[in-house]
């Protein structure tokens, strides 16, 4: 299954960002997501969050 937003702009984006990081989609969004939690203090910031690998 294909999922993908009505926003090209965004895809282009992601599809460079999965490609630089060679991570598939869903990762890719999952890094993205903890970035942007961490960055607007949504998501603590512990040892354990910066753990990319996890």
């Amino acid at each position: 299954m294909s999922e993908t937003s009505d926003e090209p702009d965004i895809e282009v984006a992601l599809a460079s960002y999965m490609a630089e990081e060679n991570v598939v989609r869903a990762e890719a969004l999952r890094r993205i997501v903890r970035d942007w939690l961490l960055g607007h203090g949504y998501l603590p910031i512990t040892p354990a969050t910066l753990d990319l690998t996890s």
